[in-house]
């Protein structure tokens, strides 16, 4: 399904792409771990445990991978191909459905491959270079099947969004408008194309397809989310999603300031007593992690996880319906702190995890299991570390980018579904780092970043096309 013409040059590009990849992982091979998360993974991998908030099928692909030789290094080596996957099928994209020629799909195609972000998280024991990778394949089959009507491409475009849930449950706004748009154009295509037939065989063949997309979409999705969910029961462990509730409690914390919830326990007695102000929007990651602020306070109250963040779901979603505006300035007002120096810089040293060393218990399991030697700052010689760390100009482009995109698809009104369907995902992206962010992470633009190589390849594509069919006419 990859493009088959000039197989000589894709071969190239291939292979290129595959040297600059493991040409930094000869140079930096470093394991990097961040502070909660990581730990949290390898937690799973050496125990069988996951804790509610945390992807469990990371843990278990860990625990898969340095079975026979107690080493992070072949995860690592793995995290180095996915990465590189993405920048291949990157240049599949922009070669089949947007037309690109070799030199400017490869161009796109390795610096994508340098890209600051997508080097870091190849080194780092985290979900992020898994869970892009199966973004990357759900946009790819997605887009097939939008082409093709295929029902086995849509299939692999579930599959793949469903494992990219697993390890990120933040995927789900995506997962769903992705879905969402190809069904609208594939139906209204189809139902179109049926009204012009004059074959009663053909019109009957159509309308199984529609039907057979929805029959698909509507028993795959549930069946698969519903198996996982007796697995994780079946070996006592809390699914990866019960913690949904608090993350969102916390990113709109702030409107508890001007909000009363007429339901559950009176959160101004939690709100007077915690140790966090809570209409500061700066505080709310510590709301959702440190004792005394607003989670630990109503799970605290209830004396029962679920049912406290069963409790802020229910709060969450009162919020979303009685102060959308309110959401929304926390959102514009999320996204001017990322635009911000001083917000990035703190989050690369945070990321880097320079800010806070490691304990000698824990460097002391992780050495043991894996056969490390690690210091309490296990980040702090990495090479692609560094170059993660400089490059905030580059972080301030990619939350800038969809506004320009925004525009040049406002000036050029281009005719071809898949600009608009890569449009409305990468605008997506932003909208959910702006409404549920807690505090600035560059993490959360990891997608984004692939997304916008994607864009930038689609917006030099109309600006050639403007250009060429202004000559023509002249």
């Amino acid at each position: 399904m990859l493009p088959c013409n000039d197989n000589k040059y894709w071969g190239i590009l291939v292979f290129f792409i595959f040297s600059i990849k493991f040409f930094f992982f000869i140079i930096d091979p470093n394991v990097m771990l961040f502070q909660g998360d990581s730990l949290s993974y390898i937690h799973t991998a050496l125990t069988g445990s996951a804790p509610p908030d945390r992807s469990y099928f990371y843990g278990i692909l860990i625990a898969a991978v340095t079975f026979f030789g107690h080493s992070l290094i072949p995860l690592l080596f793995l995290q180095v191909l996915a990465s590189a996957s993405t920048c291949i099928v990157l240049s599949a994209i922009l070669k089949r459905y947007f037309e690109l020629n070799f030199w400017e799909y490869g161009f796109i195609a390795v610096l994508c491959s340098i890209e600051p972000i997508q080097l870091f998280y190849e080194r780092n024991v985290m979900t992020e270079t898994f869970s892009l990778l199966f973004f990357v394949l759900f946009v790819y089959f997605l887009l097939h099947y939008v082409s093709t009507v295929k029902l086995s491409h849509l299939v692999l475009s579930i599959i793949s969004g469903f494992l990219m849930i697993k390890l990120r449950m933040v995927f789900i706004p995506i997962y769903l408008l992705g879905l969402f748009l190809a069904s609208i154009h594939v139906t209204a295509t189809i139902i179109r194309t049926h009204k012009n037939s004059q074959i009663q065989a053909n019109r009957l063949h159509r309308l199984l397809k529609i039907f057979s997309f929805w029959f698909v979409v509507f028993f795959t999705i549930p069946f698969l989310f519903s198996t996982a969910k007796t697995i994780q029961t079946r070996y006592g462990k809390l699914p990866n999603y019960s913690a949904t509730g608090f993350a969102l409690l916390s990113a709109w914390a702030p409107l508890l300031e001007t909000n009363t919830i007429p339901f559950g326990p009176d959160l101004r007695e939690i709100i007077n007593n915690s140790k966090c102000e809570i209409g500061n929007i700066q505080a709310r990651n510590s709301q959702r992690w440190l004792p005394g602020c607003l989670i630990k306070s109503l799970i605290k109250k209830f004396e029962n996880r679920d049912e406290a963040n069963q409790f802020s779901m229910r709060a969450a979603k009162y919020l979303l319906l009685h102060d959308p505006v309110g959401i929304i300035k926390i959102g514009a007002a999320t996204y001017l702190d990322y635009l911000k120096n001083s917000s990035l810089n703190k989050a690369a040293v945070r990321h880097r995890g320079l800010n806070i060393p490691l304990n000698e218990k824990t460097l002391n399991k992780i050495s043991e299991a894996y056969c490390l030697s690690l210091d309490p700052y296990p980040n702090k010689s990495s090479i692609t570390g560094a170059y993660f760390q400089k490059a905030i100009l580059w972080y301030q482009f990619l939350l800038v980018f969809p506004i320009i995109l925004f525009l040049g698809v406002i000036i050029m009104r281009p005719q071809n579904f898949f600009i608009y369907f890569i449009f409305f995902l990468h605008l997506a992206q932003l909208m959910i780092i702006a409404m549920f962010s807690q505090l600035t992470s560059i993490r959360y633009l990891h997608p984004i970043a692939w997304i916008s190589f994607l864009s930038l390849g689609i917006l030099y594509n109309m600006v050639k096309g403007k250009i060429n069919s202004s000559a023509i006419r002249r």
